[in-house]
């Protein structure tokens, strides 16, 4: 479980930042334009990005590894409680960095199991991007 300080990060005023919301707006924008029957969102942070396209009325599950953040479903990425196939997109945002190196491949290895057509990966880079 996700120490209660790493949690309560997500929550804090200098957490949504200017440069987060636009990453917010690029993450939700790679959805928008698949425009997909069933998605999951793998680590869902403050719940922005599912909590937006869930009010377009877009089908999308949750699953955070941390149950105090609320998610559809608890459970870790290097095991998926999804049927092969189940999910048009599987989206990670800024996950695979918190794991140890051994277990990406392993992790990267659900996420393909459990989706039937495409995968957004994003891990976080710290240059300037416009």
């Amino acid at each position: 479980m996700k120490p209660q300080v790493e949690m309560d990060h997500y929550f804090q005023p200098f957490y949504d930042s200017k440069g987060r919301f636009i990453s917010y707006w690029h993450q939700i924008n790679e959805i928008l334009i698949l425009e997909p029957e069933a998605t999951l969102e793998i680590g869902i942070g403050n719940g922005l990005v599912s909590n937006y396209l869930k009010s377009r009325n877009y089908n999308i599950a949750t699953l955070d590894i941390d149950e105090r953040l609320n998610p559809d479903c608890v459970g870790s990425i290097l095991n998926l409680p999804f049927l092969d196939n189940f999910f048009e997109v599987v989206a990670c945002y800024e996950v695979l960095e918190h794991l140890p190196y051994e277990d990406v491949m392993n992790a990267l290895k659900e996420v393909h199991r459990v989706t039937n057509e495409h995968v957004l990966l994003s891990l976080p880079d710290s240059t300037r991007v416009y």
